[in-house]
């Protein structure tokens, strides 16, 4: 079948059949395509994104550089999964760029499986969603189990509350580094990252700086101006590791990717004076949830509303043993942000839809939020 700019795709089984001798390597560019990999469909449809050689081999040496993976000893955990950008580049392809070594704890995530493979292999390093960063420090909490090699963890993919952070750094207190990384499928997995050494209560907040080779600005959605320190805008981002574009959706690559080289990142963002930024996700509410003793986790959706246009709908798993209702939920709130914060609907449930790196789902939410509410679609 035809593909992006005349890339053919073909059965495996026929290239086995057919296969030669012939010795490839003069041929390949490094700008060519590499793979396909697609988006995670956290916001909608799942979009194909191509992925050159150097995208991913820039983005593997420069994380790795930052991370300290070219360092002698290093032996990084890493229970993602290999087919999503975060585990094939900060995985099987951060082996080959930096020498490090990587330890696969199974063929599905396990925590228990994940501890016993950073204490037996002596792991420094592990490259995690925030649901496992939950899973992690509430097993080690409850079970005692210490992880005395471990020295830096790196998060992305989602948003991670501070509570969160805060509570991993206390359950596993030898850890010295807690790095959030900010990054997408179209950009090889990551634009900025805390510096490693510089963990504190300001980098948690953060997701850190932009990486040695991607320019990184805040513009304004409307006029693509370029905004003051602090002020919110979208986050464009430039750099080796930006896609070539969409798979077969030229049209969808002309919006994301600026005649001069920016990819538009969609997320809202802003940066402060040491150059670190902070993404602006339903964060504020989804952090001050976190901090509630009877919330194991909990996410924040958008619905529609007739009068407004959108209300929230605040998505929470109890700790076992635990109960709440929907006002206690509100009133809480209401105790520590604005009054236009507070979500509108509350719903308990025991567990939410996520992708196959444990990605919540917010599109999903949404779907259901509607239904569940029994709420009328703007569709």
């Amino acid at each position: 079948a035809e593909g992006y700019k005349g890339v053919k795709s073909h059965l495996l089984t026929n290239l086995v059949k057919n296969g030669g001798n012939e010795v490839i390597g003069d041929n390949v560019n490094a700008d060519d395509p590499a793979i396909i990999m697609f988006t995670s469909g956290t916001t909608g449809k799942p979009k194909g994104a191509v992925l050159s050689h150097n995208n991913l081999v820039t983005n593997a040496s420069i994380c790795g550089y930052r991370l300290n993976l070219n360092k002698p000893n290093t032996v990084a955990c890493i229970p993602v999964p290999l087919f999503h950008i975060f585990g094939l580049v900060y995985g099987s392809i951060s082996m080959t760029t930096n020498g490090m070594t990587a330890v696969l704890p199974g063929y599905r995530y396990k925590v228990d499986s994940v501890l016993e493979a950073i204490n037996k292999t002596k792991c420094s390093h592990i490259m995690m969603v925030p649901a496992m960063t939950v899973d992690i420090s509430n097993f080690v909490e409850k079970n005692g189990i210490k992880l005395p090699t471990l020295k830096t963890v790196v998060t992305g993919s989602a948003p991670t509350p501070v509570e969160v952070a805060k509570k991993f750094l206390k359950n596993v207190n030898t850890t010295e580094d807690f790095l959030i990384r900010y990054g997408s499928t179209e950009t090889g997995g990551c634009m900025t990252m805390p510096i490693p050494g510089e963990t504190s209560d300001h980098t948690i907040r953060n997701v850190g700086k932009p990486l040695d080779h991607t320019e990184i600005k805040i513009v304004n959605p409307k006029s693509h101006s370029t905004t003051k320190l602090n002020e919110e805008g979208e986050l464009w981002a430039r750099g080796r590791n930006v896609m070539l574009g969409y798979w077969n959706d030229e049209e969808k690559t002309k919006e994301t990717i600026t005649a001069g080289g920016w990819f538009r990142s969609g997320d809202m963002a802003k940066m402060d004076e040491s150059g670190c930024g902070e993404n602006i996700y339903p964060k504020e509410i989804e952090e001050l949830l976190h901090q509630h003793s009877s919330v194991y986790e909990a996410f924040v959706c958008g619905v529609p509303d007739e009068r407004m246009g959108e209300e929230l709908c605040a998505w929470i798993k109890l700790k076992e043993g635990h109960n709440l209702k929907e006002e206690d939920v509100k009133n809480f709130c209401k105790e520590k942000i604005s009054y236009f914060k507070v979500p509108r609907y509350v719903v308990f449930v025991d567990e939410f839809p996520r992708t196959p790196t444990g990605k919540a789902q917010k599109f999903l939410m949404t779907e259901q939020s509607i239904k569940m509410l029994g709420l009328k679609d703007r569709k």
